[in-house]
């Protein structure tokens, strides 16, 4: 007795530590301690009060069911979690408070709580039943879970659920019921297939699908022709699934109902049977009066590349429909077969876009030189999409003919098949253009000199650099943009004159400037024309600059980045800030003497560059911030103590959770819970056992095949063999594993269905 006086004599002691200890012990105490512990529960500390609840579920008295349940209601969720895990040990009399906590708006309380339920087993189900009628889908998922785990002895109830008058209750049992996956659900789930509620149907064919049994083919077929779109296709992938010979042949058959939903969905199920024996089927569909099964036919012989196809899909090319000639013109390029060609360039004309482009793809897919004359024609095609579609075929067709027409079209009086040439000869790379695209530097077009320049620059030929002398005084940007952007891709040769880009009176043209810069092996000349780009008075230009420099890490622009933490734009100097957490531990001793900076801005963003590079020997001096005169500094501080993740941290932030500034007191408190959640994590992953609270190491799968791979692999990795055995058994152990499993208690949590 004199122990647990004294305990709970510390659990008014003034240090919160002191308190937490205090109620740890006292878990060990049992039954005798109950009362001092939940007197404690209103303790103002969340640590002392997550320890109290901790020490309640040690003690595991049914009398604290009450008090455990209210401290669900609890601000703090890590509170909440500890509450889960204490209830959890009280059995079926907390079956109701864990129900509740389904509810919670925590994601990780939810998942305990369904982990605690279904470890309970039979007892949980009625309350698990109603929760899947829960206006919150959360609480829906997480009670679905439980039951699925559960599995067997839930079948008769979620039977009867599928008869509720709530939907969500009938859509969700009809889901669990999937999972579980008995065959005696399978009538009661056809049942369903009526249901008024699409929602209801469409988890009702999903189960069906699940379990397999080919008692449910009729009625699925004749669901594909349910009014919900979503509920037809979910209905066609589970015949998919069931285990029937004939369903190939049942499908085929559907493939003449009269609805053409059932005739569309029938090819969806097939294709994705991937069996080449009903390609016949499928080619005849393409004569179907429907343009939806049409559609969906030229897709599924899209997916099994039959040739023999070729002429229905070229017949399909000429349909009224323009969808069914876009995805014939799809397909036809993915086949690759000549006899398409003169269709395809036929399509070119197409009054729809969309077909239009799809051709022009598909011709450059096919690499035929003969679709060139109609391809350069294509060029000066009304729609701009379609014009760069056509560019890109020509950019495959990379022989003399195609060189030569565009070379020609340099001399068309019309601008922009002008400029689609020089984009074209481009792409190509070909050095025999590098004249003529010089010429076009000083064409009276804009766009024919930007799309001449940015050729060249493709192209990288050294002859061009004289040229561009002239084209950096353009009286364009985009050209002058253009000609940079070129002169970053040839070599060092251009880095003069890229030095003198970083001047132009155009802001986009200096940003291209010190990309261009960013692509050349950086050396004094560089560095120092970059740093002066920090003082630019563009903003991007600048937020650019810091990019390139934290690219670069050259330790030399470690102090001119952090003068720019103090710059008026706060993208820039969330730019600087990354840049320098790029120089790791090159970076800290300036940014920590930056912490005494003038500017309040450079103190604040060199905290957090510090909190952001995350070496805990700075935890001092970040700690003094937490004292700056401004309430900036004091805020940054304690975000990044917050990122240091150091328990050391957790006193002057507690202090920091009382400043006079708001700011600073959310900042402080927000640093608490990453400090709180490393903590946590320290163990094992965030899963915790429902059953005595500890994080949950490792899955296992005790004597399994996939340990017995691994063995034998390990014992074979002499040869090669021996190694692709043990990755196999590996990723057989992590992902197809039964059971998490707890370290403390040896209990086994079953793994979420999605996990």
């Amino acid at each position: 007795m004199a122990l647990l006086d004294q305990l709970t004599k510390q659990l008014k002691d003034e240090s919160w530590s002191a308190r937490r200890d205090a109620a740890r012990e006292l878990g060990k105490e049992g039954p005798q301690a109950v009362e001092a512990l939940t007197a404690a529960l209103k303790d103002s500390n969340s640590y002392v009060k997550e320890a109290v609840v901790e020490a309640l579920g040690e003690i595991a008295d049914p009398t604290t069911l009450e008090a455990l349940t209210g401290m669900l209601k609890a601000d703090d969720k890590y509170i909440r979690l500890k509450t889960v895990t204490a209830l959890s040990r009280l059995s079926a009399s907390a079956i109701p408070s864990l129900v509740l906590a389904l509810a919670d708006g925590d994601n990780q309380v939810r998942e305990a709580a369904a982990m605690a339920l279904a470890d309970m087993g039979s007892s949980a189900i009625p309350g698990l039943i109603q929760a899947l009628g829960h206006e919150n889908e959360s609480v829906r998922d997480e009670a679905g879970w439980a039951l699925a785990v559960i599995g067997q002895p839930g079948l008769d109830p979620l039977i009867q659920a599928l008869k509720s008058e709530n939907p969500r209750t009938r859509e969700k049992s009809a889901s669990v019921l999937g999972h579980i996956g008995n065959p005696l659900a399978v009538e009661p789930l056809i049942e369903v297939l009526k249901d008024k509620d699409n929602y209801v149907r469409t988890r009702a064919a999903d189960a069906l699908g699940l379990i397999g049994d080919t008692r449910a083919m009729e009625p699925l077929i004749t669901m594909m022709k349910d009014p919900d779109a979503i509920a037809q296709s979910t209905a066609a992938n589970a015949v998919t699934r069931l285990e029937d010979a004939k369903k190939a042949d049942r499908l085929v058959q559907a493939l003449s109902d009269p609805d053409e939903k059932v005739r569309a969905n029938a090819i969806e199920s097939l294709a994705k049977m991937k069996d080449k024996k009903v390609v016949d089927a499928m080619i005849q569909a393409l004569k179907d009066k429907s343009a939806m099964v049409k559609e969906k036919a030229i897709a599924a012989i899209g997916y099994f590349k039959e040739k023999k196809a070729v002429p229905a899909l070229i017949e399909c090319a000429k349909d009224e429909s323009e969808t069914v000639r876009e995805k014939a013109a799809q397909v036809l390029g993915q086949l690759k077969d000549v006899t398409a060609l003169d269709t395809l360039i036929q399509l070119l004309k197409d009054p729809a876009d969309m077909v239009r482009d799809e051709a022009a793809y598909a011709l450059g897919s096919m690499k035929d030189p003969k679709a060139v004359d109609a391809l350069m024609q294509a060029m000066n095609d009304q729609n701009q999409t379609v014009k760069q579609t056509v560019a890109d075929a020509l950019h495959h067709l990379k022989d003399a003919t195609t060189i030569d027409k565009l070379l020609e079209t340099l001399k068309s009086d019309n601008d922009i098949l002008r400029a689609q040439a020089a984009e074209s000869l481009g792409a190509l790379g070909n050095a025999a253009c590098v004249e003529p695209l010089m010429q076009c530097l000083k064409d009276s077009n804009t766009l024919v000199r930007a799309s001449a320049a940015t050729a060249l620059g493709k192209i990288g030929d050294r002859r061009a650099l004289d040229s561009f002398g002239e084209t950096l005084k353009d009286k364009s940007e985009q050209v002058r943009g253009s000609a940079v952007w070129a002169l970053g891709q040839m070599g060092g040769s251009a880095k003069e004159s890229l030095i003198r880009a970083l001047k132009d009176e155009n802001a986009f043209v200096r940003s291209q400037a010190v990309q261009a810069l960013s692509n050349l092996p950086p050396d004094q000349k560089i560095v120092e024309a970059l740093i002066a780009a920090l003082k630019d008075p563009s903003e991007e230009v600048r937020k650019e600059t810091c990019i390139i420099l934290g690219r670069m890490s050259q330790e030399i622009t470690i102090p001119a980045l952090i003068e720019t933490l103090g710059d008026a734009i706060k993208n820039v100097r969330e730019k600087a800030i990354a840049a320098l957490f790029s120089f790791g531990d090159a970076a800290i001793a300036p940014l920590t003497e930056a912490l005494k900076h003038e500017n309040v801005q450079v103190r604040a963003n060199a905290a957090t560059a510090l909190g952001h590079i995350g070496d805990t020997t700075v935890l001092d001096n970040i700690t003094v911030s937490l004292k700056d005169e401004s309430d900036v500094v004091r805020a940054a501080a304690a975000l990044a103590l917050g990122e240091l993740k150091d328990e050391r941290a957790i006193d002057p932030l507690l202090k920091a959770t009382k400043d006079d500034n708001e700011g600073v007191r959310l900042a402080a408190a927000k640093a608490l819970g990453k400090v709180r959640v490393q903590e946590e994590q320290k163990e094992a992953d965030v899963f915790r056992c429902p059953r005595c609270g500890r994080p949950i190491a490792e899955p296992t799968m005790g004597g399994s095949p996939a340990m017995i791979l691994i063995i034998v692999g390990i014992l074979l990795s002499p040869i090669l063999i021996g190694i692709p055995l043990v990755l196999y058994g590996w990723n057989l152990k992590q992902h197809k594993q039964g059971a998490w499993v707890c370290r403390k208690c040896g209990h086994k949590a079953p793994l979420r269905w999605y996990d």
